[in-house]
């Protein structure tokens, strides 16, 4: 065996290997995370996660509504990454299901289809990158809250954890009323005073009202 023909076969060999690692090794360029399912559950059950989640480690991937982590193949391609992973079974004992999507190139959306065969069931999904910010709770992250804003002290942190509300002081400002008395005067006492020189003189006794027996002394001219 010739020198040129050891180095050919140790070129193909090597080319035969980063193919396989194409095909099964970690996910391209990407690092991996939580794609949050839009919509439904992929596996609709009662106690199903609120948000569904494709979850990418290394070269594993997961379905948290009750897929087991699988070692996954992955291959690059013009639009991305192609991911394809097939799991013996989700919650469902025998039954088997087929993930096959495609990661953007920016590593930030995915979109593709979760299936079985027996019984039949084909699922089309899109999923977006869980991060800190984005407006969805991701409590399997680690997110206590998540306002969608990266504003501090507004009860969420910009980094997802709670904190206390800012304390506001209320000031209450009560009015002044003023209170009018009005007094009603006896029909016998004149309101007006006599023109000067006039002399007042008492009304007749029957006059009076019972009880009074003098009559209201004059007004100061």
């Amino acid at each position: 065996m010739t020198t040129q023909m050891i180095t050919r076969m140790g070129f193909a060999a090597g080319l035969l290997l980063l193919g396989c690692l194409g095909e099964a090794g970690a996910a391209g360029s990407c690092p991996g995370g939580r794609f949050l399912v839009h919509g439904d559950a992929l596996i609709a059950e009662a106690n199903a996660p609120a948000v569904d989640a494709v979850v990418m480690t290394g070269s594993l991937v997961s379905v948290a509504s009750g897929c087991r982590p699988v070692a996954a193949k992955f291959k690059s391609a013009r639009s991305g990454t192609l991911v394809r992973a097939a799991f013996p079974e989700c919650r469902e004992a025998g039954r088997r299901f087929v993930l096959k999507a495609t990661v953007d190139r920016t590593c930030t959306s995915m979109t593709g289809t979760f299936s079985a065969k027996r019984p039949k069931f084909r699922r089309r999904f899109v999923a977006t990158l869980s991060t800190c910010g984005d407006g969805v709770l991701d409590a399997e992250a680690g997110e206590q809250c998540d306002d969608g804003t990266s504003v501090s002290r507004d009860g969420c942190e910009a980094n997802c954890t709670r904190s206390a509300p800012p304390t506001t002081t209320t000031t209450t400002t009560v009015a002044r009323t003023t209170t009018t008395t009005t007094t009603t005067l006896p029909p016998n006492i004149i309101i007006d005073p006599p023109p000067p020189g006039d002399i007042i003189e008492p009304p007749p006794p029957g006059d009076l009202p019972p009880g009074d027996d003098l009559p209201p002394p004059p007004l100061p001219f």
